[in-house]
Formats: C-alpha cells, sequence, structure tokens
C-alpha cells in the first residue's frame, strides 16, 4: 500500500501552481506537475518527488494522454488532491 500521497497540479510551469509543485513536493507529496511545454517539461524533472506531465487543458486529446500517464503510474492507488492553477 502507498504511503506518500499524491496529487496533481495543473498550470505547473509559473506563479501560482509553480509555487504549489514546491511546497507539496517538499512536503512529500508525489506531485504530477503538469505544463503544455517540453522545455517547462525538462526544468521541473529535477525537482525530487515530481513528475512532469505535457498537458493542455485547452484540449481533450492531451488531457486524456495525461490522465492516462498518470493513472499508469499510480497503478490503482488514485489520488488524493487536485490544485488547478492552470489559466485559460
Amino acid at each position: 500500500m502507498q504511503s506518500t500521497k499524491s496529487v496533481v497540479i495543473t498550470g505547473a510551469s509559473s506563479r501560482i501552481g509553480r509555487s504549489c509543485v514546491t511546497r507539496m513536493s517538499r512536503a512529500g507529496w508525489r506531485v504530477f506537475a503538469t505544463v503544455r511545454k517540453a522545455s517547462d517539461q525538462e526544468k521541473l524533472r529535477a525537482e525530487a518527488g515530481v513528475v512532469p506531465v505535457i498537458m493542455d487543458v485547452e484540449d481533450a486529446g492531451s488531457i486524456k494522454a495525461g490522465a492516462e500517464q498518470i493513472d499508469s503510474q499510480l497503478q490503482g492507488s488514485g489520488l488524493d488532491g487536485l490544485v488547478n492553477c492552470a489559466g485559460i
């Protein structure tokens, strides 16, 4: 059984979303941080406990692909939280 809590944070490349990623990862959460650009994804790879996921919240196909990626890594354990910071 997984003891670490997991959260998805959208809009994780800057401002409030990025701050949430830092704070929650430092608190021991496994953070799935969604970003739209590969360059932002690379910046997040270095942070412990953070799994960067390419996702555009305005694109249904992108959302589906991101959700499948996250679900496969959770291996049925589910999420403990969702923080929506993506701006539209």
